[in-house]
């Protein structure tokens, strides 16, 4: 004999409003786009990770001398208007690049050069950042230790700490570039790290045109 499961009632709802929702209709409002991390080897996974505002998408990566993280925070919003179906406005963006990055060296000492931090266009030029501040990461912390607030020097770093890397270069998501990380190192030689590169993605944001005369069973 075949049993016959029961739908549960909550997900019957969200299925009907679901189905309501693309029965009366979508129109998109607006589009954000950001800059993408990724190692050319697959390795490391990208998570969205949310900091001080800002969501974005944000590559975790292991070595064996410390564990990385890296994101760029330029995403830029713009609004579309419905009679035209064109951009009406981008929202403002940072004027020049910033690039987070996060270290948690594993066992000993690391140095981190911020002046060897490199960022690459289809230009090829490698620029370094102009500004660096660093914090050490502490857990629940409302104020975390400053590391660095002025122009990049070499750094001793002992725990987890983040930097925010200022280039003199425009926030403009829609450009692909690269990351290289030279200034990693570890007892005076260097810790190899893959360059990073970034690639815009789109998301597109809509919301639901409501007609007066749809039925809706609930109302």
């Amino acid at each position: 004999m075949k049993t016959v499961r029961s739908v549960p009632a909550t997900t019957a709802t969200f299925s009907l409003v679901s189905l309501l929702m693309l029965s009366a209709g979508c129109e998109e409002v607006g589009v954000t786009t950001m800059s993408r991390p990724a190692l050319p080897s697959g390795l490391g996974k990208v998570h969205r990770c949310f900091n001080e505002g800002i969501t974005c998408p944000c590559l975790h990566f292991k070595l064996a001398d410390a564990d990385l993280e890296v994101a760029a925070e330029n995403q830029a919003y713009s609004a579309i208007a419905p009679a035209r179906q064109t951009t009406a406005e981008v929202s403002a963006r940072p004027q020049r690049l910033t690039i987070r990055l996060g270290v948690r060296p594993k066992g000993s000492e690391l140095t981190l050069d911020a002046s060897r931090i490199f960022y690459s266009a289809d230009n090829q030029v490698q620029l370094a950042p102009y500004l660096a501040e660093g914090w050490i990461k502490k857990r629940w912390s409302f104020k975390d230790p400053v590391l660095s607030s002025r122009d990049p020097q070499p750094i001793p770093l002992k725990e987890h700490a983040y930097f925010y890397l200022d280039y003199n270069v425009e926030a403009n998501p829609d450009v692909k570039f690269t990351i290289s990380v030279r200034g990693l190192s570890k007892a005076g030689f260097a810790v190899p790290v893959p360059d990073i590169h970034f690639a815009p993605i789109v998301t597109r944001h809509f919301k639901v045109k409501w007609d007066p005369d749809f039925p809706f069973p609930f109302l």
